[in-house]
């Protein structure tokens, strides 16, 4: 796809670009026969849509002909019961990421409480991913406002939230775009980064 991408701007043929947060944009030619799609846009007749550019956290609609770049700008919170395994933990990300249309590679870190910090879990979660676990204590994740704290949480670890909270932490966001799922033995909370690094 970057090959057809790259005859048509050589070509000064039209090309779409799907960028929300305008990270390309700067770094395009402007020129006539550029269209840029908003958000309210997401859902033009695709098939005369002709080759484009997507870049964004979220899949593009299925057979959209488009180069996808993924921005690092989600940070996933996670918090667990005592020897859970990675991979019960990377399935239900596998599946919350699935169903809310989110790309993996669009993962920046997880993060969660220092108590977790030898979670075998959680860190082979990270190595599977190939990115980091950031952890934060329980004094800095007291301070942050979430909406969905747990007194079961506060009672077993001294903090109403661990997942929405070193999300939104680790992000500098205010804002989840996911906020906390559950299963038995796996909670998660995803946030977005302004920008990523």
């Amino acid at each position: 796809m970057l090959s057809q991408v790259a005859l048509r701007l050589l070509e000064d043929e039209p090309v779409w670009v799907y960028d929300p947060e305008r990270r390309l944009e700067p770094h395009l030619k402007a020129g006539p026969n550029r269209v840029q799609l908003d958000e309210k846009a997401m859902a033009p007749d695709w098939d005369r849509a002709g080759v484009g550019i997507w870049v964004s956290e979220y899949l593009p609609p299925k057979g959209l002909q488009c180069l996808i770049l993924r921005p690092r700008n989600l940070v996933v919170g996670v918090g667990c019961n005592r020897d859970t395994p990675a991979d019960e933990i990377l399935d239900f990300l596998r599946s919350v990421f699935t169903r809310e249309r989110l790309a993996l590679p669009s993962v920046r870190n997880l993060a969660s409480v220092d108590i977790k910090s030898d979670e075998s879990g959680i860190l082979e979660a990270g190595r599977l991913l190939g990115r980091p676990v950031h952890f934060y204590s329980r004094l800095d994740i007291e301070k942050m406002a979430v909406p969905n704290p747990s007194k079961v949480v506060l009672a077993h670890i001294g903090v109403e939230s661990v997942c929405e909270a070193t999300a939104l932490l680790s992000a500098q966001s205010s804002e989840l775009i996911v906020p906390k799922q559950k299963t038995a033995n796996v909670t998660l909370a995803v946030a977005r980064v302004g920008s990523p690094s």
